[in-house]
């Protein structure tokens, strides 16, 4: 402990140390690396695609550590009382050199958990007890979770090329409401180095589950940690993966990470008014419309609206992120006479009746 109080000295600025610090989560959707216990939080850290060192605190970690380590999805120094202050430095500086290493690891781990394990526990608990009972609480059995069709982790070197081809691709920039340019490898490389780096920001690879294939981007942006809100954003790049529901998949887990893990507020988004294939997935996402950005992007000399949406935590929570409406409080989004995000021009709240 001494140790990392001393980082946190005025002479290490970029340094910050939390001590019994109630912000796990948000902590760790944010950080690039971990050195960690090889406890539960492990499971938690390979979910958020968060390439880790770790150290086995017991006994009973090390065969679980292990098998964890021959798949690729940690690094494993050994045992805590075996690792020096030397050799946990030199492992330190050699896997932060490593990105394309801290990549990998941060997709492979992210395919596997996939953070509904709770929810197949209760199913599976009532189940049995439905069984036990001869189906005398039957009527209590939870929906099967769906393994989602996508995952989202970090972006690394091996994703460049298919970047690369989505920033010069000149209708998905019209899509997502971003001016047309010219981009070379270099110049998408920071583009991706920027936004991993910024503390603002949650920036993640949309991945199908099937193949590990990057099928697309996604971001929550302008993060405002003292209010509680960010703006979410995303693409599929992939042509062949459009209109299949990977889109509406991969904002339900952006959603989950900023409400569960990360703890905001408020979701909001921007959405072409033009574009509806990306207005139905938020709203069977559960975004409700706030108001109409009156030609607001200028696109091939012809001005555009745009739509704003938001989403806020009590209602994603009502919701469980699954996009199903509870059917109360507000017009059925697209029904005739109603206010969906396809038609907003004023604002429409969520009343939770």
């Amino acid at each position: 402990a001494g140790a990392w109080e001393a980082l946190a000295t005025p002479g290490h600025a970029a340094t910050r140390l939390h001590v019994a610090t109630d912000r796990v989560a948000p902590l760790m959707a944010r950080a690039r690396m971990a050195v960690c216990g090889g406890g539960v939080s492990t499971w938690e850290r390979l979910c958020l695609g968060l390439p880790s060192l770790v150290l086995a605190a017991a006994e009973n970690q090390v065969q679980a550590l292990n098998h964890l380590q021959h798949e690729g999805w940690i690094r494993l120094l050994g045992r805590a009382a075996d690792v020096s202050d030397a050799l946990l430095r030199d492992q330190v500086e050699d896997f932060w050199r490593q990105p394309a290493q801290l990549q990998a690891m941060g997709v492979s781990g992210a395919a596997v958990v996939d953070g509904l394990g709770a929810g197949r526990v209760v199913d599976a608990m009532l189940a049995h007890c439905a069984r036990s009972s001869g189906g005398v609480v039957a009527q209590l059995s939870t929906r099967a979770v769906p393994e989602p069709a996508v995952f989202l982790a970090p972006l690394g070197a091996p994703h460049l090329a298919r970047l690369v081809t989505w920033k010069n691709d000149h209708q998905l920039a019209h899509q997502i409401a971003a001016h047309p340019a010219q981009y070379s490898d270099a110049d998408v490389q920071a583009w991706m180095d920027n936004n991993a780096a910024d503390p603002n920001q949650v920036f993640l690879g949309i991945f199908e589950r099937g193949d590990g294939q990057l099928i697309g981007v996604a971001r929550l942006m302008f993060i405002d940690w003292i209010s509680g809100v960010a703006e979410l954003g995303i693409f599929i790049g992939d042509a062949d993966s459009r209109g299949r529901g990977q889109g509406r998949a991969a904002v339900q887990l952006l959603l989950e990470r900023a409400f569960a893990q990360l703890g905001l507020h408020r979701v909001f988004l921007k959405v072409m008014a033009d574009n509806p294939g990306a207005i139905r997935c938020y709203e069977a996402c559960g975004f409700v419309p706030e108001g109409r950005l009156r030609a607001h992007f200028l696109s091939d000399g012809v001005r555009h609206d745009m739509v704003l949406a938001d989403q806020h935590a009590t209602i994603a929570l009502t919701l469980g992120w699954s996009g199903e409406h509870p059917g109360r409080g507000r017009k059925r989004i697209g029904r005739r006479g109603g206010r969906g995000l396809g038609r907003c021009a004023g604002l429409l709240k969520y009343e939770g009746r």
